[in-house]
């Protein structure tokens, strides 16, 4: 069934709704196909609250499904559980990958799994970010912005499954994620360790 998104606000003449299709994601005559789309970025502005989503196909073309438009949440639900199974075919974390037992970033190098100690969603000033602990350190092995990390509710969703600990606290997830909002429910009520941030 489609899923019509209308636009919301004191000016809306010149917009026209995005829907949310069993093809794809429409926006006048902009369609991008479930199956062309390359990657998303996710960005929350407060935890509690659905972000911004965006959503970027191979020939970078791009939708942006966030507040702007009634039912956003409904839209990211949707559109999530339908990319998910499709992205986690041949994901891109960038600019973290997977290799065999080891989590690879860009500019850290290369982490055995069974040495993270946890993956953290914090909030730094108005932007969240992911951060990776090594066991036995006070200082992140590795920390990016949330919305520079490509897939990136995959990602924390696909180290849930590889055992990883992942916390956070306060954040919306779209209910397709129920798995990865099962771990971070379990691991909110865990005792926190201070660590120092990078600058």
């Amino acid at each position: 069934m489609d899923l019509e998104l209308a636009p919301r606000g004191t000016v809306t003449l010149f917009r026209k709704p995005i829907v949310i299709a069993d093809d794809g994601m429409h926006l006048g005559d902009k369609h991008i196909a479930w199956d062309d789309v390359d990657y998303y970025t996710y960005r929350w502005q407060a935890g509690h609250i659905a972000g911004d989503l965006f959503v970027v196909a191979r020939d970078r073309r791009y939708l942006r499904i966030d507040h702007r438009y009634y039912d956003w949440r409904a839209g990211a639900d949707r559109i999530l559980a339908e990319l998910h199974p499709r992205l986690a075919a041949d994901p891109y974390f960038q600019p973290f990958s997977f290799a065999e037992g080891e989590l690879v970033h860009a500019g850290s190098g290369r982490l055995g799994l069974d040495l993270v100690d946890r993956v953290e969603v914090v909030q730094l000033g108005s932007e969240f970010a992911i951060a990776v602990v090594r066991r036995g350190e006070t200082r992140d092995w590795s920390h990016d912005q949330l919305v520079e990390v490509h897939d990136s509710l995959l990602f924390l969703d696909e180290l849930v499954k590889r055992g990883v600990h992942v916390t956070g606290s306060a954040l919306w997830l779209p209910p397709c994620l129920h798995h990865l909002a099962d771990a971070l429910g379990a691991a909110a009520e865990l005792p926190r360790a201070e660590i120092v941030r990078r600058p």
